[in-house]
């Protein structure tokens, strides 16, 4: 086997679980470097205010792949261009344990079997029905970035100028604070990471993470596209005297920023009426906001 598993067992009303750590994720290559098994006592919740809520007391540690990315909320009330707007951001971290972990604790066999995604905050205010997490990180929380981003080596170019993107590392983590609660059709499973030692030499398989597929609920949440106003010219480089690829109608949307370029243009894709892919460069400009 791959990995060694024994997690979460339920051993008697009051929920005491025992979870052993995992080897190298099943995400990424099977790496030499996976800790010894080490057994982690924890005790699992239930609000009296809210049962499908939970929590358990104690941290675990478990194999996976941890993502950071660029969260971008749009806040302006009237259309606005991509040149002009001044949006809401925050970096955010999720990870996504071996494929193989099933925590039976944090849902019953009706709702969630395996653990696709972790939601990672910082701080959580306990509350009668539903806790408040703290999630993310401000562009201007300097020592506070450096430390969320010290797993990845190295960061992509623009990361942080650009705030934009995201990355992801294979790492050993170890969480605590881990709840569960259902909002609407979902449950989900948010936790604080305690620490998170990169696991060299191993290849992150991203068609392997749950948000990285098309359609997915809350998947690919650094994905930002826009819409055109009007005609407008696609060009080959960050440049108006640049070869133009093709002229994109008005009211074309579901175009995508791969990357910033410079203070005024972008590379984008978008899909055409015929159906191709079409990438290159327009002027941040020319792109209004989709609220």
């Amino acid at each position: 086997m791959n990995c060694v598993t024994k997690l979460l067992q339920v051993l008697c009303w009051g929920w005491v679980v025992t979870a052993c750590s995992l080897q190298s994720g099943t995400s990424a290559r099977a790496d030499d470097n996976a800790i010894a098994e080490q057994k982690i006592a924890l005790t699992v919740v239930q609000k009296s205010d809210n049962p499908a809520f939970r929590y358990l007391n104690g941290d675990i540690q478990l194999s996976g792949v941890l993502l950071a990315y660029w969260e971008t909320v749009y806040v302006e009330a009237e259309p606005v261009t991509l040149a002009d707007a001044k949006p809401w951001q925050r970096l955010q971290l999720r990870f996504y344990p071996n494929p193989s972990m099933v925590l039976t604790s944090l849902a019953s066999s009706a709702d969630v079997r395996n653990l696709q995604r972790i939601f990672l905050y910082r701080e959580r205010l306990a509350a009668p029905v539903l806790d408040e997490l703290e999630m993310g990180y401000a562009p201007d929380e300097s020592a506070a970035l450096a430390e969320a981003l010290a797993p990845f080596k190295p960061l992509p170019a623009g990361f942080l100028q650009h705030r934009e993107g995201y990355i992801v590392q294979p790492v050993q983590a170890r969480l605590d604070g881990l709840v569960s609660f259902v909002e609407g059709d979902h449950r989900f499973v948010y936790g604080r990471l305690i620490s998170a030692d990169p696991v060299a030499g191993n290849q992150v398989d991203l068609s392997a993470l749950a948000d990285f597929q098309p359609d997915t609920y809350l998947g690919q949440p650094w994905r930002l596209t826009y819409q055109l106003q009007q005609q407008t010219p696609l060009h080959s480089a960050p440049d108006h005297g640049s070869r133009v690829i093709s002229e994109v109608p008005a009211g074309t949307s579901e175009i995508e920023k791969l990357h910033t370029v410079s203070a005024g243009w972008v590379k984008v894709q978008f899909t055409d009426a015929q159906g191709q892919t079409q990438a290159g460069y327009l002027p941040k400009a020319s792109l209004w906001i989709i609220n």
